[in-house]
């Protein structure tokens, strides 16, 4: 199987364990990504799907911001009241899967390796 290079390319994928400074607070996964771009594409992020704990969940609110021409940063935060559980969901491996759409195609590329961090915020 060949993959068509549609002009999109991951270059860092982050797990962030997002460990709050009050005891009370629930820890929470934050998901990093870099995407660089070709000058022709017009990318829309559709939806960001996390696979992880046998449960998968739809993010509601994710930023993508364009940080330099032709790079996109994309955070997905799965924390309290961020998420939608999605029903019928096989989660046997940590991945995500983020839709989107280029020139008015839909895609998606998966991603399963990611640099883990813990950080603690006070």
């Amino acid at each position: 199987i060949m993959a068509c290079n549609e002009g999109i390319k991951l270059i860092t994928s982050k797990k962030q364990t997002i460990v709050q400074g009050i005891k009370s607070a629930t820890p929470y996964t934050n998901y990093l990504f870099e995407i660089t771009l070709d000058d022709t594409v017009n990318l829309t992020i559709d939806s960001v799907i996390v696979y992880n704990s046998n449960r998968c969940m739809k993010v509601n609110h994710h930023l993508s911001k364009e940080t330099i021409a032709n790079k996109v940063a994309l955070h997905a935060a799965i924390k309290e009241g961020n998420y939608s559980l999605l029903a019928n969901c096989n989660a046997s491996a940590d991945k995500v899967i983020v839709h989107y759409k280029i020139n008015n195609k839909s895609r998606k590329i998966k991603i399963t390796s990611f640099e883990e961090e813990t950080v603690t915020r006070r």
